[in-house]
């Protein structure tokens, strides 16, 4: 029989770890059932987005804008109308989630690269496509417009 020495073995030993992780590795990726398909988010959301599809709408380019509006207030009710517009127009670079508050919790928030939170509470529609330009990694051609 031959006879291993401790470097044999322990090369052996680090060759089997490296191959057993790279099936392992392998097995992460085709092994989900589904084929790891990412769920669709429409454009505008009239719930309150789960922390998981917030993440989603973030990695895969867009911004989020949430308008935590009240129905109460014709100021709030008439930044909806505004921000479902841009959102109708930009569908493909934003996801619009309203959420129904009390009057005195009203806020809306633009969240774009890097996570960044702007309060665009007071915001008007010229500025609100400056704000969205400056935070939005995937940008329609009326940011690049805007730069000329």
């Amino acid at each position: 029989m031959v006879e291993l020495n401790k470097q044999t073995v322990m090369g052996l030993f680090i060759a089997l770890i490296m191959i057993f992780a790279m099936i392992g590795y392998a097995f992460m990726f085709t092994g989900r059932e589904g084929g790891g398909d990412i769920p669709q988010i429409p454009h505008i959301v009239n719930r309150s987005l789960e922390p998981e599809e917030k993440i989603l709408v973030l990695r895969t380019g867009r911004v989020l804008i949430e308008d935590f509006y009240s129905p109460e207030s014709p100021e709030s009710l008439e930044k909806k109308a505004m921000l479902e517009g841009f959102a109708d127009r930009l569908k493909d670079f934003l996801v619009l989630e309203e959420v129904e508050v009390p009057a005195n919790e009203t806020r809306i928030w633009l969240i774009g690269r890097a996570g960044d939170v702007v309060d665009i509470g007071n915001i008007t529609q010229r500025d609100f496509m400056t704000q969205f330009c400056l935070n939005a990694i995937l940008q329609p051609k009326e940011c690049l417009l805007e730069e000329i």
